[in-house]
């Protein structure tokens, strides 16, 4: 069964101007592509204004590797889907408060409508209407701190739901154009220097020079691997 994903870009890339940031949304939607494909995941992928959504076939692979591409700000797995169209029924109404209910039961939440494409209705309005459904298996509503955040998206003629937020890594998508030079030495500075470049953006060569035997080259070579492996979907260090 395929899961979706909503994925919010970093702030990093959203206070950009216009041509800038859509050069900038086009890297990291490229990177994810690169991403998914170098490790075999079946995939689709909707870009929008400021998300991505995506539907994978392995939902906690697919998760894992987001959390390693710049550029990404949030990753919000999604619980549940429903047709817009149907969403005025009981029956839909009742199979969203089922899942829903059992996550706000005796605790404070509040719902949250980031995104609605249906002209004529407000964010405040689905928001009233689903907090109104859920109101009696929560404890109260609490919009400043509360214990559950039930997140809606009206896109594409569906209702998604979601509740859980994993942060991404933020900074900007890697480009295969600006480039810097590391020197590596094994050590962790280094590497954390690269890596601060590489979430600016900038895709890393390595240096070294062997003056500690082949134990440290070794060494530095298994660090510029972590770092290319797990990091620069769609680049090659050199």
């Amino acid at each position: 069964m395929k899961e979706k994903i909503l994925v919010r870009y970093s702030s990093d890339v959203g206070l950009r101007r216009n041509s800038e940031a859509r050069h900038l949304l086009g890297r990291v939607q490229k990177r994810i592509r690169r991403a998914f494909e170098s490790k075999g995941l079946s995939f689709s992928l909707k870009a929008g204004h400021a998300h991505i959504f995506l539907e994978v076939e392995e939902g906690k692979k697919a998760r894992d590797i987001l959390k390693r591409i710049f550029g990404v700000g949030a990753i919000y797995p999604c619980l549940l889907s429903l047709n817009e169209a149907s969403s005025t029924q009981e029956a839909s109404r009742n199979r969203a408060t089922g899942v829903l209910a059992s996550l706000v039961a005796g605790k404070s939440f509040r719902i949250r409508c980031n995104k609605i494409d249906i002209p004529g209705r407000s964010r405040m309005e689905e928001e009233c209407r689903w907090g109104a459904f859920l109101r009696p298996y929560a404890r109260k509503v609490d919009l400043v701190n509360p214990e559950v955040t039930v997140r809606i998206e009206i896109l594409g003629g569906e209702i998604h739901f979601f509740v859980t937020k994993i942060d991404g890594p933020g900074g900007l998508a890697l480009s295969k154009k600006d480039r810097a030079l590391v020197l590596l030495s094994g050590g962790i500075d280094s590497a954390v220097a690269a890596w601060k470049m590489m979430k600016k953006g900038v895709s890393c060569d390595y240096l070294f020079c062997l003056i500690g035997g082949r134990h440290q080259e070794r060494m530095a070579l298994s660090v510029a691997k972590i770092l290319n492996d797990l990091w620069a979907f769609g680049t090659r260090a050199r």
